[in-house]
């Protein structure tokens, strides 16, 4: 239940820094705890989770067409551009500008 829960959370609060032990603290849990969980519920880590739900929703948004690429990136949670374009191009192999037309 806590990694559904969690994961609901993160999505919600996307632009906002999430540090693991903000969330571990947010759901009364110990950071070795909500580390275990997620590992065995989802085999990731907070940071991994936290991660790939910003890369999720940043993709969803550039694919409608109606935000550029640095408003999704501040509205995902990443302050650097380029931070955000290197972990997107990691994820998916191409750059986020390449969305819209993928």
């Amino acid at each position: 239940a806590l990694p559904r829960t969690l994961l609901a959370h993160i999505r919600a609060h996307l632009a906002q820094p999430l540090t693991p032990g903000e969330l571990a603290d947010q759901f009364h849990v110990s950071l070795r705890t909500l580390q275990r969980r997620l590992k065995s519920g989802l085999s990731t880590s907070p940071q991994d989770l936290v991660l790939a739900a910003r890369l999720v929703a940043a993709r969803e948004l550039l694919r409608s067409g109606r935000h550029r690429v640095s408003e999704v990136a501040l509205k995902v949670g990443f302050e650097d551009l380029s931070h955000f374009s290197r972990r997107y191009r990691q994820a998916y192999g191409h750059a986020p500008s390449a969305e819209a037309a993928v």
